[in-house]
């Protein structure tokens, strides 16, 4: 009996000792009257050492007391250490002020630790480089150099002011900035997935962007009239004028003719004279595709003419670009980039049918794209006029004007 008497005296000492120490831990809620500012302040254990917290109020105090009091309760697995609950408890804070919720501010959260985390496992490739690598696999995949040209120019205009490691928020953000947000979505997606492909990033964050749709006017493309044309012709140097009429009655684009970001472009050797027939090489054309132009508008042959001296390796335009440019701003006439061939396409419809219209300008999508982007307003009339423009018909027509103008004068003066 005197054993077990010692027993339960033992457990009894014991029992008392942690609730001794239990008490030691709890955090306590105080009052410091020496700090006005914030009079309240709770004492609390952490790694065994004792440390204070104040409050302006005995609520928010009791409060954060509270909320330790229960962390002590949990086994040591779930319990938040107190720096971390001091940082929870700024941040409700701040939200609250602002009246705002977590849930307003979960998507930045996650964007600012994905960010963290990617940064810290993908490779550190400096911007430049990957812009580098990205236009040499370019190179070597065989795109087209305007396209190549186009990718090395813009790509690091617009990733000036960000990494690569960006959030969707800021891809978002940036797309949504610019004057042409598909063209940036387009080149930026490429280049995201080139990054993918490499490691570089954990994910395209572009091909999540969202793009507005604005509705426009969808008036039709601009063309030359016939009147217009026949000056044109008449105000072009020689040399220029086979180039000029390629564009304008074979639909052939400016640049599979000038040497603007082009590795090749065409050359006299692809005029067949013999059997009509016009060559755009692969290498030339602007899909990369080979395609034959026959059964053109007869009036082409008579403007061609003066190329069949000269040797088949030659240019059809003699000069540079720049040059090109020079003599197109010269005109009287002012052309925009595609205004020739929509001119063939217009009249070309009428004229010639639009299947083989279509096939001529190489339109392999059919009908649609030459639809809507292609074909103006035109009718039978002028269609068959443009077509029989040739170099006799561009002087007699001339002449008739100077006449008509001298008639007039005449009659003024009269």
């Amino acid at each position: 009996m005197r054993e077990s008497g010692h027993f339960f005296v033992y457990i009894y000492l014991r029992m008392k000792l942690c609730v001794q120490k239990m008490r030691q831990r709890a955090a306590r809620v105080n009052e410091c009257k020496s700090r006005p500012s914030s009079p309240w302040f709770v004492s609390y254990y952490q790694d065994c050492k004792r440390k204070f917290k104040y409050f302006k109020s005995r609520i928010a105090a009791e409060q954060f007391a509270s909320e330790l009091n229960k962390e002590y309760a949990l086994p040591q697995d779930f319990q938040i250490p107190v720096s971390e609950r001091i940082a929870f408890t700024t941040i409700k804070n701040k939200l609250e002020s602002a009246s705002l919720q977590f849930d307003d501010v979960i998507n930045l959260l996650d964007d600012y630790i994905s960010k963290k985390v990617i940064e810290s496992l993908v490779p550190q490739i400096s911007k430049e480089k990957a812009i580098d690598m990205f236009v040499s696999k370019c190179i070597n995949k065989g795109l087209r150099f305007v396209s190549v040209e186009g990718y090395r120019r813009l790509i690091p205009k617009l990733l000036k002011d960000h990494s690569l490691h960006m959030t969707k928020t800021d891809a978002q953000n940036l797309i949504n900035s610019q004057i042409s947000p598909l063209s940036a979505k387009r080149a930026l997606s490429s280049f995201y997935s080139y990054l993918v492909e490499k490691g570089i990033v954990a994910e395209n964050i572009f091909k999540s962007v969202k793009i507005a749709k604005v509705m426009k006017d969808k008036n039709p493309p601009k063309i030359i009239s016939v009147k217009d044309t026949y000056t044109l012709f008449h105000e072009l140097l020689e040399k220029w004028k086979p180039a000029f009429a390629l564009m304008a009655f074979a639909g052939i684009r400016p640049g599979e003719l000038t040497d603007c970001c082009k590795e090749d472009i065409l050359r006299i050797g692809d005029i067949d004279f013999a059997n009509k027939k016009i060559t755009i090489r692969a290498i030339v054309a602007k899909d990369r595709k080979c395609r034959i132009l026959e059964n053109l508008p007869e009036n082409i042959w008579s403007w061609l003419e003066p190329l069949k001296v000269i040797h088949p390796s030659f240019r059809v335009i003699p000069n540079a670009y720049k040059a090109y440019q020079r003599a197109k701003d010269g005109l009287s006439i002012k052309l925009s980039k595609d205004i020739l061939r929509h001119s063939f396409a217009t009249y070309g419809y009428h004229k010639l049918g639009g299947e083989h219209t279509v096939e001529i300008m190489g339109h392999i999508t059919g009908y649609g794209v030459f639809a809507r982007h292609y074909k103006g307003l035109g009718n039978m009339t002028d269609a068959i006029e443009y077509f029989n423009i040739t170099p006799e018909t561009v002087k007699t027509e001339m002449n008739r004007r100077t006449q008509e103008l001298e008639i007039n004068n005449l009659k003024k003066s009269a």
